[in-house]
């Protein structure tokens, strides 16, 4: 996102934006890698960690300590800025489970080209010079070609997982598609054009990314239930509709973000909807049927929130109001 906190560059949901890329996992966290800190045999010995997936362009100065069982396990890390020099800090306990942390790299296109690297090399390909993401040379010749999945699929883990990096990779790839130029900018210029005919108004909203983390975005809850009214008559609603979080369902890639919410009767496999939420933030839009036979679109947008957790459970206990009378 253009307006990104630099208090959140180092954190997973994120991470810089490039058409060249790459994910530790199949949660699609692309720009990061996990690191897995163990705990040292006794307390007092430095803790352990391993890196998924093992890259050159990240260093890890680790400062973890392993304390005696029983005592905290807090485990924090920091990436300089500008840099690939994460520290890693905290305690763990003796005999404690591994803690996994997601760090966002600098320059995600260096990772994916490490990554390349050290898999041709595996195959025994030795790679010369400089790795450089730059213009492919027109003497270059395709060798191979991999077709990535379809959107319909690739909406799932963005819109289940609340995936930003997804969001943002794909307002992009609107941009390109229809103005031929991969910008943030030419992406808001197709949602600006294209919006209208779902019932968001742009002149009554501020978009200024595509995943919702920028704190500028301004969009009123009448707009968000006017479009997921009106979205309901596209033919790709249901692919659209299938990738929502399903409430209280718990398998992750059909609950989603809401698998551990709205388990009650009334509720539960009964709610779609899409969570979002900021430091103070706290939204929930989508769809709900209720138990009088009715399928109602709905958005509960709260602001200047002390405790986003109450804010949750606002949200939950209105959900469950209008599924329970309506």
């Amino acid at each position: 996102s253009i307006d990104l906190p630099w208090s959140d560059e180092d954190q997973y949901y994120g991470a810089q934006i490039s058409a060249l890329t790459a994910s530790p996992n199949q949660d699609y966290d692309a720009g990061t890698v996990i690191l897995e800190v163990k705990p040292g045999k006794r307390a007092g010995q430095k803790a352990a960690y391993d890196m998924i997936p093992k890259t050159d362009v990240a260093q890890v100065i680790n400062q973890v300590k392993t304390v005696p069982e029983g005592e905290k396990k807090k485990i924090s890390f920091k990436r300089s800025h500008g840099t690939n020099k994460i520290t890693l800090t905290g305690t763990i306990p003796v005999k404690a489970s591994s803690s996994k942390q997601w760090v966002a790299l600098w320059d995600p296109s260096a990772y994916a080209l490490d990554l390349m690297k050290r898999a041709l090399k595996a195959e025994g390909i030795q790679v010369k010079g400089p790795l450089k993401s730059k213009q492919v040379p027109k003497k270059a010749k395709k060798i191979a070609s991999h077709t990535s999945m379809p959107l319909s699929e690739l909406l799932v883990p963005m819109m289940k997982l609340s995936n930003n990096t997804h969001a943002e990779i794909l307002l992009k790839e609107l941009g390109k598609k229809v103005k031929n130029k991969g910008s943030f900018e030419a992406g808001l210029d197709v949602m600006n054009e294209r919006l209208p005919a779902f019932g968001i108004d742009p002149s009554l909203a501020v978009l200024r990314d595509g995943s919702g983390i920028s704190p500028i975005n301004l969009v009123s809850a009448n707009q968000f239930t006017l479009f997921l009214t009106n979205i309901q008559k596209e033919k790709w609603f249901k692919t659209y509709e299938h990738a929502l979080p399903l409430a209280g369902a718990s398998e992750r890639m059909v609950g989603g973000t809401l698998r551990n919410r709205l388990k009650e009767p009334a509720t539960l496999e009964k709610v779609r909807a899409k969570t979002g939420s900021l430091t103070t933030v706290s939204t929930l839009s989508g769809y709900i049927d209720t138990q009088g036979g009715k399928t109602l679109a709905f958005s509960i947008l709260l602001n200047h929130l002390v405790d986003d957790e109450k804010g949750k459970e606002i949200e939950d206990r209105i959900v469950s109001i209008l599924a329970e009378n309506l």
